[in-house]
């Protein structure tokens, strides 16, 4: 059935909640071209399309917002979003009670009164710009005066400016044209069958919205959820937020996924659907707390803590789904195992381009048995991909945000990497976020581009090191054949702690592909021990912990103290000078200066360790074995307050 609609009266139907969005609807994409061209068309007198609305049952519809609709059917708007909430957004000055997307595409709308026939009437010119010339009219504030709004209008723009009486009436006939906007008349398409149920209205919207992007079965899904749980949307989108501000960021897309995995353990929303709202609110909240442990787990051992170094995040599903199942705690042997998998999975691309449900529905399937899933699902990797050992072709990666740069990083954050200038250790407690520390050219670009080598092996992950700013600074412009032999004498190995290659002929810039290559033999070789510390973790044959009785060193009212502390925080107490055993036949040990074998809340964080003096063979060893290690007493409490303490949030 066809009718037409005034835009006012659509204004009042939406303000209302008789005319607003279904659930399903994606939000609003529009960019501020498109809204200026909106009301250029409308001034124009040009079509502008019809709307399509679905005159629904009387009993609730799953809508957007958290109006109550006043009168019964509620129309949804199936086709004309965009259009309805740019016009309600400049006409009203405000976003409609269903909105979800970014205000800033419609607010702020000139008219140019002055303009020419062949000229563009709309725009969104500089604030002030537009303050200072009276012949930019402010289309939200005239339309909400009306017809009663052009004459105060004109005169206030001759108060500013000296209008003869032929321009003064050809700028009022613009003005009340402008006006006459609220009053056009849009052709409307219902459909009065609220008969139809949720899929067939999908199906519709998918045939007319041609142009846009069509619905999801996920979509759907939460569409179905809303019926139940209105408010699922915004506490998914809540938790969403929560994410971005950690460094992570995630669509609502992707935790819908989640939610389903990890309740229901499929691929497909057939089963989530019928779910209660209360069945569904708890899932979510067990989800979640999946997610987080999933998310803190690859932060504090991997040292991925924020999106741009985390591998396919399709992953997180598997790995939240297996957490969950196991009632959310881990032994060290199943994280050993777990870890290893998803870096594994990572470094093989099985989750690089999206969520592949066959892929899926095997990695489900492998870990749905309670004895063996871990090893069934590393199964799955080597009938995959086969030999899973790492190779230096896994670190010929280019540039900022491929698997390689993240592998580097990893490396960096769980390893005993140095900084180059203070000798500093960079480990897991100073990155933080990817924010900490700068990227630096170990071969610097202008060199390197000046000898005539291509941006790809300029930009080469081999050519990469973290260093602090400051340090990062003071290399500036340097070869490594100037700078490394400083290096060495203020820091000893703290060149070969980021794996640089110690021929020094290899320093030179014409051998600098040769540097690469070897670069890339050592990654390999230290990313291959990281991950067999993993499964050496799973098979119970890392370090030993031994009670020690040597005395305490030079900063033993430090660590004295901050035992203290952290008693005072709750937490159980550290244990001092612990000595760490490693191969028997090689009798490797170092002293731990404080350390908490158990966490220091027992088995609900991982290991932990104080070592102020900076050892990096240390700091290597207590890595290894899973401990989480700080070489500050500041680092410590940081971690302590903002992780340990913090309520089941996102490290």
């Amino acid at each position: 059935m066809a009718a037409d609609m005034s835009v006012n009266q659509i204004l009042a139907q939406v303000e209302t909640a008789q005319l607003t969005l279904p659930e399903f609807q994606r939000g609003y994409v529009w960019s501020r071209a498109q809204v200026a061209r909106l009301f250029e068309s409308l001034y124009q007198g040009y079509p502008t399309g019809s709307l399509l609305i679905w005159n629904a049952a009387s009993a609730r519809p799953p809508i957007k917002g958290s109006l109550t609709p006043l009168f019964t059917p509620v129309k949804l708007l199936l086709d004309g979003q965009q259009r309805v909430t740019s016009l309600y957004g400049v006409i009203r000055g405000a976003a409609p009670p269903f909105f979800d997307g970014n205000a800033q595409a419609f607010s702020g709308l000139q008219y140019r009164l002055d303009h020419l026939d062949d000229e563009p009437r709309f725009g969104f010119p500089n604030r002030d710009r537009a303050a200072a010339d009276p012949l930019w009219i402010d289309v939200t504030a005239l339309l909400a005066n009306g017809v009663n709004g052009v004459v105060p209008t004109i005169n206030q723009i001759e108060q500013q400016l000296a209008l003869d009486s032929e321009t003064r009436n050809l700028y009022m006939t613009r003005l009340l044209h402008l006006v006459s906007i609220l009053d056009h008349k849009l052709p409307i398409d219902e459909i009065s069958k609220p008969e139809l149920s949720l899929d067939q209205v999908v199906e519709i919207f998918n045939r007319v919205n041609t142009a846009g992007t069509k619905l999801s079965k996920g979509d759907l899904a939460l569409a179905k959820i809303a019926v139940a749980w209105p408010q699922a949307r915004d506490e998914m989108k809540r938790q969403l937020a929560e994410w971005e501000a950690a460094g992570r960021s995630f669509d609502l897309d992707w935790l819908l996924r989640a939610l389903n995995i990890v309740m229901t353990g499929e691929v497909d929303y057939r089963s989530l659907a019928d779910r209660s709202a209360e069945e569904i609110a708890a899932g979510l909240k067990q989800a979640i707390h999946a997610l987080n442990t999933s998310l803190n787990m690859i932060s504090d051992w991997l040292g991925l803590d924020h999106t741009r170094v985390i591998f396919g995040r399709a992953a997180l599903f598997v790995m939240a789904r297996y957490i969950d199942q196991r009632g959310g705690k881990l032994s060290s042997g199943e994280r050993g195992k777990l870890l290893y998998w998803y870096v594994q999975a990572g470094i093989h691309g099985r989750y690089s381009y999206g969520a592949p449900r066959a892929m899926l529905e095997q990695d489900l399937n492998a870990i749905a048995t309670d004895t063996s899933g871990l090893d069934a699902l590393l199964d799955v990797l080597r009938s995959s991909y086969g030999d899973l050992s790492i190779t230096p072709a896994q670190f010929e990666g280019a540039r900022v945000g491929t698997l390689s740069y993240s592998l580097l990083y990893l490396l960096t954050r769980v390893g005993a990497a140095r900084d180059w200038g203070n000798g500093q250790a960079l480990s897991r407690a100073l990155l933080g976020a990817g924010s900490a520390l700068e990227l630096h050219h170990i071969f610097p670009k202008s060199r390197l581009r000046k000898a005539g080598y291509p941006s790809a092996l300029v930009n080469a992950i081999a050519n990469f090191s973290f260093q602090t700013a400051e340090t990062n600074k003071q290399l500036g412009n340097k070869l490594p054949q100037q700078y490394f032999p400083q290096v060495e004498t203020a820091h000893p190995n703290a060149l070969a702690s980021q794996w640089v290659p110690r021929d020094q002929q290899l320093h030179e810039i014409s051998y600098y592909e040769d540097f690469l290559q070897e670069r890339r033999e050592l990654l390999a070789q230290a990313m291959g021990a990281f991950l067999d510390g993993l499964l050496q973790q799973s098979a119970g044959s890392y370090s030993v912990l031994v009670s020690s009785t040597a005395p305490l060193g030079e900063d033993a009212a430090d660590l004295i103290e901050l035992n203290h502390w952290a008693a005072a925080q709750g937490l159980i107490g550290g244990e001092f000078n612990l000595l760490l055993v490693g191969n028997p036949e090689t009798h490797d040990e170092v002293f731990l200066d404080l350390a908490w074998p158990d966490g220091v809340q027992t088995g609900l964080s991982q290991p932990v360790a104080v070592l102020l003096d900076d050892d990096p063979v240390a700091l290597g060893a207590a890595s290894a074995a899973g401990y989480r290690c700080f070489n500050t007493v500041e680092s410590f409490k940081l971690y302590v307050e903002q992780v340990v303490l913090s309520s089941d949030g996102v490290a």
